[in-house]
C-alpha cells in the first residue's frame, strides 16, 4: 500500500510540474535562439532564417512577451539583423539532442516554439520521476518530493526553453544507473555532453567513480568517447571557444560575438567572479553544500558507500568544478546537483 501511495504521489507531482510548464510557460530569450537553431538545422539561413524564427516565435507568444523578446539594444539588434542572429547560433547548436527533439515535435505541431516548451516540460516530468526513484532508493519518504520541486529548481526548468530539464533528467538517470552499474551508465556518460556540453564535467566524475569501483577499461573508453563527442560537437557547431564564452557570460551579451574582444584585464575577471560568487553564497541553497561538505568530512571513511558517493560527493564535486570553470551563477545549471545533495542530507538525517 505504501509503495502504491509513493508511486502515485511521484506521478502526480511530476504531472503537476509538466502542466505548469505547458500552461504557464516563461518566454525566456533563449527560446528565440533554440527556435533559430532548429530552423538552421533545417537548412535555413540569412534573412529567411530571421523571418521564419520571429514569425514562429511571434505566433506562439502574446504581444507583450514578443515585445520583451525584441526590446533593448542586444535583442533588438538580433531581431533585425540576420548576421547577428546567426552569430548567436554557435552557443546553441551544440545542444544537438535537445534541438533534434524540438525539430521532431515541431514538425508534428507546426511550431518550433511550442515544441520547445513541450519538450522542456516533458523532460521536467521525467526528471521528477527520476527524483522520486532516487528518494525511494535512498530510503527517503516520497512525501517530501512535492515540497522540493520548487526549491531545487525543477519547476522553473519546466517553464523555460533550455535543454536543462533534459540534462537534469539524464544526469539523475545516470546516478540511478550508477547504483548498479551496467551498460546504461557507460552510455549515459557518453551521451550527456551532447545534451549540455558543460555536463562533460558530470560525465567525467561519473566515469571516475566507474573507474574506481567497476570496469576500468569501460570507464576509460566511455570518458574518451564523451570527450570526442564534446570536441566534435564544438567543432561542428562553430563554437567560439572557452574564452569567448567566458567573456560573453561574464561581461554581457553582445549581438556580434564572433568579433567579441577578449579581455586581458585580470581585475575585470576577478571583479566579475567576485560578483557571481556573492550571488552563489547569498542564495540560501548554498547552505546545502556547506552541510554536504560537513557530512563528507564526517564520513570521509565511508566514501565507499554509494549513497555517500552519489548523493553527496558527486553533486558537490560537480557544482564546485562547474563554478570553477564557468564562474557565472545560474541556478538552472545545477538543479540535479541541488536535488542530489538534498536527498543525501535527508538520508543522513534518518541515520
Amino acid at each position: 500500500m505504501r509503495a502504491r501511495f509513493d508511486l502515485l504521489l511521484v506521478l502526480l507531482t511530476a504531472a503537476g510540474v509538466m502542466l505548469a510548464g505547458l500552461i504557464a510557460p516563461k518566454h525566456n530569450w533563449d527560446m528565440v535562439a533554440y527556435v533559430a537553431a532548429a530552423y538552421a538545422a533545417d537548412g535555413h539561413a540569412g534573412p529567411d532564417l530571421l523571418r521564419r524564427t520571429y514569425q514562429d516565435v511571434g505566433g506562439a507568444v502574446d504581444t507583450d512577451s514578443y515585445r520583451d523578446l525584441t526590446a533593448g539594444p542586444y535583442r533588438a539588434t538580433v531581431a533585425r539583423d540576420p548576421v547577428a542572429l546567426e552569430q548567436q547560433l554557435p552557443f546553441y547548436t551544440i545542444r544537438v539532442v535537445y534541438i533534434a527533439a524540438v525539430r521532431v515535435v515541431g514538425r508534428a505541431t507546426g511550431s518550433y516554439t511550442r515544441a520547445a516548451h513541450g519538450v522542456t516540460a516533458v523532460f521536467a516530468f521525467l526528471a521528477v520521476l527520476a527524483m522520486g526513484a532516487i528518494l525511494m532508493r535512498a530510503g527517503v519518504p516520497a512525501l517530501v518530493l512535492p515540497f522540493l520541486v520548487s526549491p531545487v529548481g525543477i519547476l522553473y526548468l519546466a517553464r523555460i526553453v533550455t535543454p536543462d530539464s533534459m540534462a537534469c533528467f539524464a544526469s539523475l538517470l545516470l546516478v540511478l544507473a550508477l547504483f548498479r552499474p551496467g551498460w546504461a551508465a557507460y552510455a549515459l556518460v557518453v551521451l550527456l555532453p551532447a545534451i549540455r556540453s558543460d555536463y562533460l564535467i558530470f560525465s567525467g566524475l561519473a566515469a571516475g567513480l566507474l573507474f574506481l569501483r567497476h570496469d576500468r577499461t569501460r570507464a576509460t573508453v566511455a570518458l574518451l568517447a564523451a570527450g570526442v563527442v564534446y570536441l566534435a560537437l564544438g567543432r561542428a557547431s562553430g563554437n567560439y571557444g572557452y574564452l569567448n564564452l567566458l567573456n560573453f557570460t561574464l561581461f554581457g551579451q553582445q549581438p556580434y560575438p564572433a568579433r567579441l574582444p577578449i579581455s586581458t584585464d585580470p581585475f575585470a575577471y576577478l571583479a566579475a567572479i567576485a560578483t557571481h560568487t556573492n550571488y552563489l553564497v547569498s542564495d540560501g541553497i548554498f547552505l546545502l553544500y556547506v552541510i554536504a561538505v560537513t557530512l563528507l568530512w564526517r564520513w570521509r571513511e565511508a566514501l565507499g558507500d554509494p549513497h555517500v558517493a552519489l548523493l553527496l560527493a558527486l553533486p558537490t564535486a560537480f557544482a564546485t568544478v562547474h563554478f570553477a570553470l564557468f564562474p557565472s551563477y545560474d541556478k538552472r545549471f545545477l538543479v540535479s546537483s541541488f536535488f542530489l545533495v538534498t536527498a543525501g542530507i535527508l538520508r543522513a538525517a534518518k541515520r
